[in-house]
């Protein structure tokens, strides 16, 4: 599947992601992502409601949390559908888990959630 092509024609599976967001918690194995709603911590003391949290979550299912989980810099896109294949029982009953998980990269590169360091060697 090429992504990119404006720079050059690059297969996702050969690309390694790195995570840009440091904010996140688990539980019961799911993934939420903490982002702020403001990016200087001055608006957030005086715009949000002392009530409301001063950031964003967004909640990921069950195959999102484990690419999440695998993203580390150093594996590969398809490095990390194959751990992530490892990961969940039923996973090899999913057909398309590839391209599922290399479109949840996509998406997560385009909100800015992930870069991509130089192409594997």
């Amino acid at each position: 599947m090429p992504v990119f092509k404006k720079k050059s024609e690059k297969n996702i599976l050969d690309m390694v992601p790195f995570r840009v967001i440091k904010t996140y918690s688990e539980k019961d194995g799911l993934i939420t992502l903490n982002l702020p709603k403001f990016k200087k911590p001055f608006f957030s003391k005086w715009l949000v409601p002392k009530t409301k949290s001063e950031d964003i979550h967004i909640k990921l299912d069950v195959i999102g949390s484990q690419v999440w989980k695998h993203v580390d810099g150093v594996k590969s896109v398809q490095a990390i559908c194959d751990a992530v294949k490892l990961d969940i029982p039923n996973s090899g009953n999913l057909q398309n888990l590839e391209e599922r998980a290399a479109k949840f990269i996509t998406e997560l590169y385009k909100s800015h959630f992930i870069n991509f360091t130089e192409e594997k060697q």
